[in-house]
Formats: structure tokens, C-alpha cells, sequence
């Protein structure tokens, strides 16, 4: 049943029990709490939901525009949608299509259905204007395919009418402003971009970047294919660098060696000895205590001692059978003391054992991110008679990457490291030569690089000290770093206005020190849609 209350659409279903409020215009919340009360109290026994019913025109059109397909779940929609995959069946009683529309201007697809007494001629690649009813399908038909990727419901419109159209673009998206995008991931960054060349030229022609930094993690794969792919298209830079896994490998070491010293000073053998030799001692004091034993038993049982004389010894006679069980209760807490001590000197030595070989190696070190950007400029060298054009920068970044999968690559061992994964790592010494860092321009990356971790850690002086070293300190949205309120490393970062002070405090230390501070996004994906995609990747 179909009615209308104070400017909102009804629809009453009184066989399931429900009222559906349809509106236009979800902004209006306080309006729209006030009637639900008072609908709530005239239907107890009801469920409440709401879509949103939202008309717009394109080309003189009026049609519905999608938001949500949850939102317009058993409306009647009127709209316009572009038509991906067409599949028709002929079955006994006429004509049955499947067909997949994407939903224009947004990361949306919706599937669609048609039965016909005849045929009809659909074509991929073209627009359509759309009626029927959308309604939610049974989850169980979703493909597996589409499961992995985290699709958990399917919607489908039941098409009542169906035509082609043209449509005429008549808005092309285009920026007033636009910004240089220095840190920004492509979809080689390995289960965490999606970005592909496409949007990158889509930022540089609708002029939203001027500049956009290639940092991937640990990889340059994507230099060659976005390069080329961009290549006259544009006249917009396109910054070649890489996000990598760093570690301080200095200090760590340095701490390894410490942590050696300590357990190598520990003489197990030693102390093996002396619980041996204070065992030898209680089992020679139990011996006389046996015969001490002993002879007052055979006294207790001589019938021609004085009672007088046998109440002393057989209080004497106790004495030496609790003295027993106190020696014999000694030697087995020694003996339980050498099997620890066994132990421990196993794990001891296993332990020394997994930091010599720590000693040499990167696997369960802590490990930090660092942005790398290409700065030098092309040279033209001779090679062999001939003038050849090189970037002495790059080929020394292909270098620094070579060397963080053959000399560097991490494989954790400890339990608290292992969910971090096995990446190619490079220590900060190999980034900070002076004959490596006068190509480059370094800067801080994310929450997880050096610089954040000591603010966190109310180390300013440190923090201080390290910005120092870099050409810029980043600044990311607020929301980036929203993970802090709830994360256990974070016992400070309780509430999201805990986020703003320590990004305010960031920028108020790097201006006292003269160090730029750059807005970067981090970019991950190229449209919020694609957000839901990237943590299903990011999960593996």
C-alpha cells in the first residue's frame, strides 16, 4: 500500500510487517526522526527502512539516480545504465536475457533481467534507459569469483521496458586547482594498489595533478608501462621513486652484539657444578642421618630401656625421619634446579645461536617506511661511439632495489615479526652514502615510517635529530592514521582529535626546523569505491 505522509513516501506492507520511508533527500535528518517517532508509535509491531528516491536528468531525462543499491531495494527505478554483458536463453515459453550494466560515473554494477516471446537485439557498449524493479537476489548464485573479491549480496532489475539512447557528455570533470601527488601507489604495489596508467592520465587531464610520484613498495615494476603508457599524452610530470622498507641496522646490531655478550657471560657449567657438588653434600648428610636413624630405631625396640629412656629415643627417632624427608626433599629440588638449568642452557645456546645469525641479517629487525624520489636530471653519455641517454639517478635506484631482494630480503622468524611478512628491506646506511643521496629527495612516508614512531613515542629530540635528514616531513588525512585510536601500539591516540594534535604537532616542530612539511594522500586506489576492493586484496 502505497500512501503519503507529511511530504514522504509510505509503502505499507502489512503481510510482512513493514513500512518503507522513500525520500529524496537523506540530508534532512531531524524532519525525518521526528515522523519516524511518530509513525514507530501508530506501527509497534513494524520494521522501519529507508531508500532514497532521487530523480536527476541527463539530456532532458528524468530518471532515478543511484546511490546505493541497497537504498532502492523493491523501488520501480527509471534509469539509465550501460550495458557490459548480454547473454540470451531460449526456453519453451519465449525468450530469457541476463544481462550486466555498469552504473554510469560510479563503481557500480548491477544485474539485469528480461523475458521476451521474441528476441530482442541488445548491444554491448551502448546506453540504455532501464524499468523495472530492483530486488536482491539469492546470495548462493553469487560466482566464486565474485565471493573472493568480498561480494557478499547480488541485485537484480526485473526489466519491465528497455531502449538504447545516446548520450551526450556534456560535463567534462575538470579541477581549478590542482597538486602534486608524491606519494601514490599503482596496482604493483603487491595486494595493495589498484591504481592503473589509465587513472593516472584521467588526474592529469581533468587537471586534478600537475605531478603525480611513482613509490611503490620495494618495486619499479610500473616505471616502464606507466611511462610508456603516458608517453605524449600528456605534458604533466610523472615522478619516478619507491616507497621502501627500511631498518637501522647500526643500532640493531649493535644491541645483537650486547644481547651476546650477556648470555655468552652466563657459565652454565659452572653453576651445573656447584648444585652437583651441593647434591654430593646432602647425599653424604643423608647417610649419617640413616644411621643416626637407624640406631635410635633399634633402641625404641629394646625391651630393657626405661620408658624414660625410650620416649627420648623415639622423639630422636623423629627428629632423623623428618631430617630425612627435608634432605630428600633438597636433593630433589637440586636435581629439578640441573634440569632447568639444562634447559635453559639449550635455549640458551639456540638463542645465541639465532643472533649470530641475526648478527648478519635483516630477517627480525624492525622495520620503517621511506619515500625515495628521483631528482637527477638525464645525461648523455658515450657508449661505444655513440651518444646514449641515461639517468644516472634511476640506474642507481635499480641498484638500491637489486640490492634490498639479494643482500637485504627479510623472512622473520620471530612470532611478533611474521605478520609483518617477508619483504626486500635497505638499511638506512646504504640510503644516506653521499654518493646515493645526492640523486635522490627523501621523505618520511606513512604512520608506519621513523619519524612517526618517535612522535608517538615522545622522543622530540630524536624526531628533531631525523627530519633533519630529510628534504620533506609528510602530512596525510586525518582519516589515514584513524587506525591509531584503536590500535594497541597507540596508548596515547584515544580519540581522532588525538590524530589532529599530533599531526599539528608534527607541522609546528618541522616549521621551527625549517623543514617543508607536504600533503600527500598516500593514494592507494583512484576512487573511494575502490576502497571495499582494496582491503579484500590487502587481506590476500
Amino acid at each position: 500500500m502505497l500512501v503519503m505522509y507529511k511530504g514522504f513516501k509510505l509503502i505499507i506492507n502489512n503481510e510482512l510487517k513493514t513500512v518503507e520511508i522513500r525520500t529524496n533527500d537523506l540530508d534532512k535528518q531531524d524532519k525525518l526522526k521526528k515522523h519516524l517517532e511518530e509513525l514507530e508509535s501508530s506501527y509497534k509491531d513494524y520494521s522501519f527502512y529507508i531508500t532514497l528516491d532521487k530523480k536527476t536528468t541527463i539530456d532532458g531525462k528524468t530518471i532515478t539516480e543511484i546511490t546505493k543499491l541497497s537504498n532502492h531495494v523493491n523501488q520501480n527505478l527509471k534509469t539509465i545504465l550501460y550495458l557490459v554483458e548480454c547473454e540470451s536463453k531460449k526456453t519453451k515459453k519465449g525468450y530469457a536475457t541476463k544481462l550486466l550494466f555498469e552504473v554510469p560515473n560510479k563503481r557500480l554494477c548491477v544485474k539485469g533481467f528480461i523475458f521476451k516471446q521474441v528476441p530482442i537485439n541488445l548491444k554491448t557498449g551502448k546506453y540504455y534507459q532501464v524499468e523495472g524493479r530492483l530486488t536482491e537476489s539469492n546470495s548462493t548464485y553469487i560466482k566464486k569469483s565474485e565471493q573472493k573479491l568480498g561480494k557478499e549480496k547480488d541485485y537484480v532489475i526485473n526489466i519491465n521496458d528497455i531502449a538504447e539512447i545516446e548520450i551526450e557528455n556534456k560535463t567534462k570533470e575538470h579541477h581549478e586547482i590542482s597538486r602534486a601527488e608524491l606519494h601514490c601507489h599503482t596496482m604493483y604495489s603487491k595486494n595493495d594498489g589498484l591504481s592503473t596508467p589509465e587513472d593516472y592520465l584521467k588526474a592529469f587531464e581533468t587537471n586534478k595533478c600537475h605531478a603525480i610520484a611513482i613509490t611503490d613498495h620495494g618495486v619499479a615494476f610500473a616505471f616502464i608501462p606507466f611511462v610508456n603508457k603516458l608517453k605524449g599524452k600528456t605534458d604533466k610530470k610523472l615522478i619516478l621513486g619507491c616507497e621502501f622498507y627500511t631498518v637501522s641496522n647500526e643500532q640493531y646490531i649493535l644491541d645483537t652484539q650486547n644481547k651476546i655478550k650477556e648470555l655468552e657471560s652466563k657459565d652454565f657449567d659452572y653453576e651445573l657444578d656447584k648444585i652437583n657438588f651441593q647434591i654430593e653434600e646432602q647425599q653424604n648428610n643423608l647417610s649419617i642421618i640413616r644411621e643416626e636413624r637407624d640406631k635410635y630405631k633399634r633402641l625404641t625396640n629394646r625391651k630393657t630401656i626405661s620408658e624414660e629412656e625410650k620416649f627420648e629415643a623415639t622423639e630422636n627417632l623423629n627428629i632423623k625421619i623428618q631430617e630425612l624427608e627435608d634432605c630428600n626433599k633438597t636433593i630433589k629440588e637440586l636435581k629439578q634446579n640441573i634440569k632447568d638449568l639444562e634447559l635453559n642452557k639449550v635455549r640458551t645456546e639456540k638463542e645465541l645461536e639465532k643472533l649470530r645469525k641475526d648478527l648478519n641479517g635483516t630477517d627480525n629487525i624492525e622495520r620503517d617506511h621511506f619515500i625515495v624520489l628521483l631528482k637527477s636530471p638525464d645525461e648523455t653519455i658515450d657508449y661505444k661511439g655513440e651518444p646514449l641517454t641515461i639517468n644516472p639517478g634511476l640506474v642507481k635506484l635499480y641498484e638500491l632495489i637489486t640490492k634490498s631482494y639479494k643482500e637485504y630480503f627479510s623472512s622473520p622468524t620471530d612470532e611478533d615479526k611474521k605478520m609483518y611478512g617477508k619483504r626486500p628491506v635497505l638499511p638506512y646506511k646504504e640510503l644516506f652514502d653521499p654518493e646515493v643521496r645526492k640523486y635522490f629527495a627523501y621523505s618520511s612516508a606513512c604512520a608506519f615510517g621513523k619519524h612517526m614512531k618517535l612522535i608517538v613515542q615522545d622522543k622530540e629530540e630524536e624526531f628533531r635529530e631525523w627530519i633533519r635528514k630529510l628534504d620533506a616531513v609528510e602530512i596525510q588525512p586525518s582519516w589515514n592514521n584513524s587506525f591509531m585510536v584503536e590500535h594497541k601500539d597507540y596508548p596515547n591516540i584515544t580519540c581522532i582529535e588525538d590524530v589532529y594534535k599530533l599531526h599539528r604537532r608534527v607541522y609546528d616542530i618541522c616549521k621551527e626546523e625549517n623543514v617543508p612539511c607536504i600533503i600527500v594522500s598516500d593514494a592507494h586506489v583512484s576512487h573511494k569505491d575502490d576502497r571495499e576492493l582494496r582491503s579484500v586484496f590487502k587481506r590476500g
